[in-house]
């Protein structure tokens, strides 16, 4: 049996999360998934009459990781709300039947598709599946067996314990006899009550096309109205400029990653942002600078961000605020009214393939929503005039003519 699936597609900032808490009632129970740890707070303090719990690590209750706490709570049947990062654990619970009366609502898309690691053809076949420990099936699903299910503490040496764990929660896909992916265990999404999704353009999105690849069907609720709206006045609130010291250069992932190896490359870029920072810039607080690159070009080092990396580096710009490209679902920034996205982006090629969505019009629609999501982090939500800049020749394109149209 499937659950029903329903995803309110409607802009950022229109109020769509604060409508679905008032929305809740005493008679139902709710496993909210957000983004973030801030949005975790905010719901607390929206539905206090509901008696949320969250999470939480307690040695003398014997719970010593957040994922015991969350199946405890929800074998207790409690109101529950997490992150994006944790709730993909709740299968096993899936399969116990203990989500059948929870009503799941999902803040953002999830992320239901992501690669985990890629080893030699040689690796998987005479390692993994040779030696007896994984299967795969017609539609590439990895299978632990019976030999990796009683052994994978003496094989943690050799066999990757993150793969073990993703195949045992049913998630694990083989793809190209090369590349492990991991993806939202189904049983989540059709051994519960009712699934809710609130995003915007789920079209540019994996998700949708995991359903269809899954054979899940779902309805999409959305409103023309607010989608002109929406447009409108983005049109009035954003300057939309170009970056052209920076025209013809790669700013796609792996294009930055070249770049990183080339001094010529990854000067152009902080002596741009130097320039700009002097002249468009100049006097601008540069806490209300929202910038985003590849990590490891903005920070020497990503865990601890306290040096410069080479696109930062001389730029004067180290200072402004850097967020992931991909960030969604968060007020954190939402002072910032300069923008700078270094990012040509585009979906993984060997996903899109696998899940049928590997086409241009998808590549555009990808592109066009984390951009939006990416915008929306900003001053824009509080209804105030932002600038952005955008070097890539591809996303300037893609974000104008969707500014412009008249649909």
């Amino acid at each position: 049996m499937k659950s029903q699936i329903t995803i309110h597609d409607y802009p950022c900032g229109s109020g769509k999360t604060n409508g679905l808490y008032n929305s809740f009632n005493s008679e139902s129970s709710y496993i909210v998934v957000v983004p973030y740890l801030s949005e975790i707070e905010r719901l607390l303090r929206a539905c206090t009459h509901l008696n949320f719990v969250q999470p939480t690590i307690d040695l003398e209750a014997g719970l010593e990781t957040k994922t015991e706490s969350l199946i405890e709570q929800v074998r207790e049947g409690k109101n529950i709300v997490c992150t994006h990062s944790i709730y993909p654990r709740l299968s096993q619970l899936a399969d116990d039947g203990l989500l059948e009366n929870y009503e799941i609502v999902i803040d953002e898309v999830p992320d239901c598709v992501s690669t985990v690691c890629e080893k030699s053809p040689y690796s998987v076949k005479e390692i993994y599946i040779s030696a007896g420990f994984i299967s795969v099936d017609e539609t590439g699903r990895v299978h632990p067996t019976e030999k990796w299910l009683n052994n994978h503490n003496a094989a943690a040496d050799t066999l990757n314990p993150v793969l073990f764990q993703q195949a045992k929660s049913g998630g694990l896909y083989l793809l190209n006899n090369s590349l492990f992916i991991n993806c939202l265990p189904l049983n989540i999404l059709s051994k519960c009550k009712k699934v809710t999704v609130l995003t915007y353009m789920s079209q540019g999105s994996y998700f949708t096309y995991y359903l269809k690849f899954s054979g899940f069907e779902y309805e999409v609720n959305e409103s023309r109205k607010q989608n002109i709206f929406f447009k409108e006045e983005a049109k009035r609130l954003i300057t939309l400029k170009p970056m052209n010291a920076l025209r013809g250069l790669n700013l796609s992932n792996t294009g930055q990653a070249k770049s990183l190896a080339r001094p010529s490359d990854y000067n152009r870029v902080s002596s741009c942002l130097k320039n700009l920072r002097s002249r468009d810039l100049k006097g601008v607080d540069q806490e209300k600078i929202l910038i985003t690159s590849k990590k490891d070009a903005w920070y020497e080092n990503t865990s601890n961000r306290s040096r410069a990396g080479k696109f930062a580096k001389n730029s004067k710009l180290f200072n402004a605020r850097w967020i992931a490209n991909k960030t969604r679902g968060t007020n954190d920034f939402a002072d910032c009214s300069h923008l700078i996205y270094l990012y040509d982006q585009h979906p993984n090629p060997y996903i899109t393939r696998w899940l049928g969505a590997d086409n241009k019009c998808f590549s555009k629609h990808y592109a066009l929503t984390e951009l939006i999501q990416w915008v929306w982090r900003s001053r824009i939500r509080k209804k105030e005039d932002i600038t952005l800049y955008l070097p890539s020749e591809r996303m300037y394109e893609i974000f104008s003519s969707w500014l412009y149209s008249e649909e």
